[in-house]
């Protein structure tokens, strides 16, 4: 069989250009910058949208911190004094807390710093994460905001942001 050598040139051109498209488009995550919490009175760095909306409230015991841009990326941080420096540990009790909400459904990613997990109401499933951070005596707990609903990649994504 002799191919004409014309298509086969132009199967170049093809791929050079979905390759292109593909490199072009990035990620969800290119579009984060580096957000400072230390003018919020936190040691940490995180990721967020450009025109996310920092707010503090300072509860006494603990802060509370929201960082959110529109409705898909709602990040909260509760900064309290630390009561158990094993990360581990910790993660296994957020674990254990979040299976005994009437909407846990299940984990969906469960690493060195935090999960992922489903809720299901109604039929209808959403998603949320928790990440711990422990930097002195300082216990930082990160989730999804309280109100809303997100998709996965919506939690992904902000669970990255945290990293």
């Amino acid at each position: 069989m002799v191919l004409n050598p014309y298509i086969c040139h132009m199967n170049k051109y093809i791929y050079l250009f979905v390759a292109l498209i593909v490199l072009s488009c990035g990620s969800p995550a290119d579009s984060l910058q580096d957000l400072d919490l230390m003018k919020e009175g936190i040691p940490l760095k995180i990721k967020a949208p450009a025109d996310a909306v920092v707010k503090q409230k300072d509860m006494g015991i603990f802060k509370d911190i929201t960082i959110k841009e529109g409705d898909n990326f709602y990040i909260q941080i509760t900064a309290a004094r630390v009561l158990n420096s094993d990360v581990t540990a910790r993660i296994q009790e957020e674990i254990n807390s979040v299976k005994e909400l009437d909407v846990f459904s299940k984990v969906i990613k469960n690493d060195e710093r935090g999960f992922i997990f489903e809720k299901k109401k109604d039929d209808k499933l959403t998603y949320d994460f928790r990440s711990i951070k422990i930097v002195g005596n300082d216990e930082y707990l990160f989730q999804s905001g309280l109100i809303g609903t997100f998709s996965l990649e919506d939690v992904e994504l902000m669970y990255d942001a945290v990293k």
